[in-house]
């Protein structure tokens, strides 16, 4: 990588490229690897939200409101991880 193949990043095309530029590079194709595992992912973090929900939802846990914000949160974490197992 001689210079910088992205156009955001502005710099002349004798100069080595930036610090930023292979930061972006490297975390870019890291990145790209990890959509592999992405499926794998949501069904464990579903998994993990529905205990989460399960315990949250329980009678003494509903008396804080910062439980019961957890639990829509877990909810609506859920409902997202399917919306992306769906695409």
């Amino acid at each position: 990588m001689k210079t910088c193949p992205y156009y955001f990043f502005d710099e002349r095309e004798d100069s080595p490229p930036s610090l930023s530029c292979v930061y972006y590079y490297y975390f870019s194709n890291a990145v790209i690897n990890c959509l592999e595992f992405e499926p794998y992912i949501a069904l464990f973090s579903i998994l993990i939200n529905r205990i989460h929900l399960f315990i949250l939802v329980q009678k003494p846990m509903r008396n804080s409101s910062i439980n019961l914000i957890m639990a829509v949160t877990a909810f609506t974490d859920i409902i997202s991880l399917i919306y992306s197992l769906e695409k």
